[in-house]
């Protein structure tokens, strides 16, 4: 009886550094003549309202990222592997290294710690151990929850090699913060077959203020297309109605990957969010809602950071606009450049919760990436 020798699958490579210390990991990077480090780019905190350092008022710093799974980076895949999709998906003009997690990685940790988060959202997380690994030392602490059926898991299965499913994540800080409750969604997690999103739900005690909020972090559909968009309303009316709190004066936070922007002729995850007036059932070309929603999904009020205010000294940001992009990419495919990550809060001008938007991020200009 003939057999077939099944091909050994490879190894999957371990990222963590001779230290805990990133900036050691980073130093050493410097010095190694065979990368070009250059600079991140530069950003600042922009202050758009005032703000009140009373000690009885609670302030937390929100950061959401999607860091781009090391499994979906392209680079494990021998390109002459790929199937037609996959190979539009492969990145182009982007130096060989900022790919390679062994750098990507630490450059990741640099561009999240420099900024100083309270809270760190994450979507597309395969390299949970190796955050956890770095941010532990810095008075961080980290939950996770994978997704029931990572891309990651079927690059891995296609090609005989070995990847980690990637999924969400939050990271925040044990000094400032305790949990008094999590939840996590999907399929597996949550043993339902009807709707699947990656999401995180953690019901956070402020320990200087001994005030509550909520912080929900989720990662939506990804097909880009009005079959995409009815999925994506589908997760978002499993998810939201369900994390509202009993005691109404609990605040919201929603970080999250929506995988869609504003501008198609069938967007209409954005608007049920934030503007559902606005959503027009008689739309042909927008996809109906779930016969369960309910104006902003049972009226949360959540409105997005960077839209109202203008951030200044950028010359790209207006107000009651948002952003020109939060992805900007270039692959095989063609050029992806827009606007599809956010973080949701419920504000004092739309509903009862007194929560106000202090201090945003700036956003480099267009003109300067990728040089």
């Amino acid at each position: 009886m003939a057999t077939e020798e099944k091909k050994q699958e490879k190894d999957y490579p371990n990222y963590i550094g001779k230290t805990n210390d990133i900036k050691k990991e980073l130093e050493n990077l410097r010095k190694n003549d065979n990368l070009k480090f250059v600079d991140l780019y530069k950003r600042e905190y922009e202050y758009v309202s005032d703000f009140n350092r009373d000690k009885t008022i609670a302030t937390v710093n929100i950061m959401q990222f999607n860091m781009l799974a090391d499994g979906l980076s392209g680079i494990h895949v021998n390109e002459n592997s790929k199937d037609e999709a996959s190979k539009n998906k492969t990145f182009v003009n982007v130096p060989k290294e900022c790919l390679n997690f062994s750098y990507r990685g630490f450059r990741i940790l640099e561009e999240i710690t420099r900024n100083e988060p309270d809270i760190i959202c994450l979507e597309e997380c395969d390299q949970f151990e190796f955050l956890d690994h770095y941010l532990s030392p810095l008075g961080y602490k980290g939950e996770f929850n994978a997704k029931s059926s990572s891309p990651c898991v079927k690059i891995a299965k296609a090609n005989n090699i070995s990847l980690k499913s990637d999924g969400v994540a939050i990271f925040y800080s044990k000094e400032k913060f305790k949990i008094k409750d999590i939840k996590r969604f999907g399929k597996k997690v949550e043993n339902i077959e009807d709707v699947d999103i990656p999401a995180i739900k953690i019901l956070f005690t402020d320990t200087p203020s001994n005030k509550d909020f909520i912080v929900i972090v989720g990662h939506l559909k990804s097909t880009k297309n009005i079959d995409g968009e009815c999925i994506r309303l589908g997760q978002l009316q499993h998810l939201l109605p369900s994390i509202k709190p009993k005691n109404n004066d609990i605040p919201i936070f929603f970080a999250c990957d929506l995988n869609t922007n504003n501008n198609e002729n069938y967007s209409t995850v954005y608007n049920s969010i934030a503007f559902p007036a606005k959503i027009d059932d008689n739309d042909k070309n927008k996809p109906l809602l779930p016969k369960e929603y309910i104006s902003g999904y049972n009226n949360l009020g959540l409105s997005s950071a960077y839209f109202k205010s203008k951030i200044a000294n950028s010359k790209e940001s207006e107000e009651n606009k948002e952003p020109l992009f939060t992805t900007y990419k270039k692959r095989k495919g063609g050029e992806f450049k827009h606007c599809i990550d956010y973080i949701f809060f419920q504000p004092k001008y739309a509903t009862n919760k007194k929560v106000e938007c202090v201090r945003l991020l700036s956003i480099p200009e267009s003109k300067d990436i990728n040089k």
